[in-house]
């Protein structure tokens, strides 16, 4: 009976050994782990999990047997979701009762998928030629596939040299994904001359003077705002045809100077130099062969040669003779005086540069005397003196001009009534100068 026993209990563990062994196909003691196929892919979005799909994982046994395990019975341990870009030796454990084995995989964090970019800030969207894109002014958010969002300043911004005036828009790279800002870009261009002047510089010219450009510089101002300075010696002078300056032709006729640049071509009239005209500053007149003779009365002339001498501001000498130029002169037409000595005169509309000429102006010959305005009585009663109150005299002269003294001036000798022998009646006599009249137009009243 106790045999019966005993063979009944080797059967049930046999039994039992056989219904395990049956129920795990497998020893009880797994030595190891490996990833016999990797998965398709060893790359993470960001934030995400690992995908095994693909992978194998497959188990080593003690007795030599192996056995492919699902990803659902692995733990994964030391994978940091977030570490992007860094690759990762996540560690893959295995557990079975208390027995724990494991592997390494590698993988690498990536961001998700970049689906479109947007922008903010104060960026500039008009600039010069020669000018950067200022990226830092520029703030970049990243929209993700999985809906996420962030800032970035780890974008390309195009172009990244000198701007040149075609270009058009400024173009945001990142990940593949762009998106474009319109710009202008302006043509660097010249947008004013300055004339400047330093101490050797000449301003104030006469007409016909060479011009100097000594001393003169010209400020370009550009529409960027910057400023570039050209000594004469880069500079051109010209008139207004582009003929080359060399003299000051007349007030109107300034000089234009062109400045060259790596922008342009700009030219400008020089306003602010003084150009005088050529005028005269003295007349000198020498009178040829004796002098200029005048009787009083006459109006004065060129009646005989005079050289005039006329000096000009331009420091030129020019000499003229009435005989020939006479035209050119202007004078008072004033009758001459006895005693004047000189006669002014100027050179056409010049009347604010006066000369002198010498001349002699005598007294004309008196060749008779006649009565004037009557005395103011002409009524007496007999015995009573003559009164010449408000009588006056004329003088003729051999100039065919005449003069009208009063009765009292100097010279005049006026009589009282004359009564003669002959029977005549009473007359009164005026001399002067060696000539006489007699006046009797006055009648005596009765007694």
């Amino acid at each position: 009976m106790k045999k019966a026993v005993l063979l009944i209990g080797i059967v049930l563990v046999v039994l039992s050994l056989s219904l395990t062994v049956a129920s795990c196909g497998k020893s009880d003691f797994p030595t190891r782990i490996e990833v016999t196929v990797p998965p398709d892919s060893t790359s993470v979005t960001q934030g995400g999990e690992i995908d095994f799909t693909g992978c194998v994982l497959t188990i080593f046994y003690e007795d030599g047997t192996e056995e492919v395990v699902s990803p659902d019975e692995i733990e994964v341990k030391d994978f940091d979701a977030d570490a992007v870009g860094k690759k990762q030796a996540v560690e893959l454990v295995y557990s079975r009762d208390d027995r724990k084995i494991s592997t390494i995989l590698s993988v690498t964090v990536v961001e998700p998928k970049v689906i479109s970019l947007e922008w903010e800030g104060d960026f500039p969207t008009e600039y010069m030629e020669g000018e950067y894109l200022e990226k830092d002014s520029l703030t970049v958010c990243v929209n993700y596939e999985n809906g996420t969002k962030k800032e970035t300043r780890n974008f390309t911004l195009l172009p990244s040299g000198k701007l040149t005036s075609d270009v058009t828009k400024a173009v945001i790279s990142y990940q593949g994904v762009k998106t474009e800002i319109p710009v202008t870009v302006k043509k660097k261009a010249i947008e004013s001359l300055t004339v400047l002047y330093d101490e050797t510089a000449k301003k104030s010219y006469i007409e016909g003077d060479e011009f100097s450009a000594e001393g003169i510089s010209v400020k370009v101002r550009y529409n960027d705002k910057t400023e570039e300075t050209f000594l004469s010696d880069a500079l051109l002078f010209t008139h207004f045809d582009d003929t080359p300056y060399e003299r000051l032709l007349n007030a109107e006729d300034l000089p234009y100077v062109t400045v060259e640049t790596k922008w342009g071509i700009e030219k400008k009239a020089i306003t602010d130099l003084t150009i005088i005209p050529i005028q005269p500053e003295s007349i000198e007149a020498t009178v040829i062969g004796g002098t200029l003779v005048f009787v009083e009365g006459d109006f004065f002339s060129f009646k005989q040669e005079v050289k005039v001498t006329v000096h000009y501001n331009n420091g030129n000498v020019v000499e003229y003779s009435t005989k020939e130029s006479a035209g050119r002169f202007s004078y008072e037409m004033t009758m001459l005086a006895s005693g004047q000595t000189t006669q002014e005169f100027w050179l056409g509309s010049y009347d604010e540069v006066k000369g002198t000429v010498d001349i002699t102006v005598l007294a004309p010959n008196l060749t008779g005397i006649t009565m004037g305005r009557f005395p103011t009585k002409w009524l007496y009663a007999e015995g009573e003196a003559f009164d010449p109150t408000g009588m006056t005299i004329l003088l003729h002269f051999d100039n065919y001009t005449e003069k009208e003294i009063d009765w009292d001036g100097e010279g005049v000798s006026v009589s009282d009534f004359i009564v003669d022998d002959a029977g005549r009646d009473p007359y009164v006599v005026i001399e002067y100068g060696g000539f006489f009249v007699e006046w009797d137009d006055f009648e005596l009243a009765l007694s």
